[in-house]
C-alpha cells in the first residue's frame, strides 16, 4: 500500500473534512506606474491610454537582423603556390619494424632481445612505455593468431620470421 491520500491536493491548498478549500479569494493587486506631472500613482491602463505618453516597447526596439543571411566576406588575398612537398619518412610501426629484424635474424628471437635490436637498429624506439617488450610480445601473439601472418612461434616466448615473408 502506498502511502498516499486519495485525493491528494496540493501542498498550499488547504481543506476541510467535506473537501472544500478554506483558501479565501484574495483579489490580485492593481499594478500603477508613476506619472510625472502630479507624483502619484495611477493604474498602469490609464497611464497606457494616455495619448501623450508611448509605451518603452514601442519605442525602444531590438536590433534585427539584416536579411538576406550572413555578410559578404571581404576578399582574401591570394595564397603564393608551395613548391613540391617531399613525403616525410613515415615510422615503422613496432610490428613492421620486428618483421624486418626478424627476417634479418639468423634464429628466433623474444621479445626483450627483439626490442633491443630494433633500438641498436634505429628502427624503432618506444614511445616512454615502462615495458614496450610486453607490448610487442602481445602485439607478436595477436598477429600470429590471425590469418597471413609475417611471424611464427618458434617455441616457448620465441619469434622468429614467417618462411615467406
Amino acid at each position: 500500500m502506498s502511502n498516499k491520500k486519495k485525493n491528494a491536493t496540493p501542498y498550499h491548498a488547504k481543506t476541510t473534512r467535506k473537501g472544500r478549500s478554506t483558501k479565501a479569494a484574495v483579489p490580485k493587486p492593481e499594478v500603477t506606474a508613476p506619472v510625472d506631472d502630479d507624483l502619484s500613482m495611477k493604474p498602469v491602463a490609464e497611464v497606457v491610454a494616455d495619448p501623450d505618453r508611448v509605451p518603452l516597447s514601442k519605442v525602444m526596439k531590438r536590433p534585427t537582423k539584416p536579411k538576406g543571411g550572413k555578410k559578404p566576406a571581404a576578399a582574401k588575398p591570394a595564397k603564393a603556390p608551395k613548391g613540391p612537398v617531399e613525403p616525410k619518412a613515415k615510422k615503422l610501426s613496432g610490428l613492421d619494424a620486428a618483421a624486418q629484424v626478424l627476417t634479418n635474424a639468423k634464429e628466433p628471437m623474444n621479445a626483450k632481445d627483439i626490442v633491443k635490436a630494433m633500438a641498436d637498429q634505429g628502427l624503432w624506439t618506444s614511445p616512454g612505455g615502462k615495458t614496450p617488450h610486453a607490448t610487442l610480445h602481445a602485439a607478436l601473439t595477436r598477429e600470429i593468431n590471425g590469418k597471413d601472418s609475417r611471424f611464427t612461434k618458434a617455441g616457448r616466448g620465441l619469434f622468429a620470421a614467417a618462411k615467406g615473408s
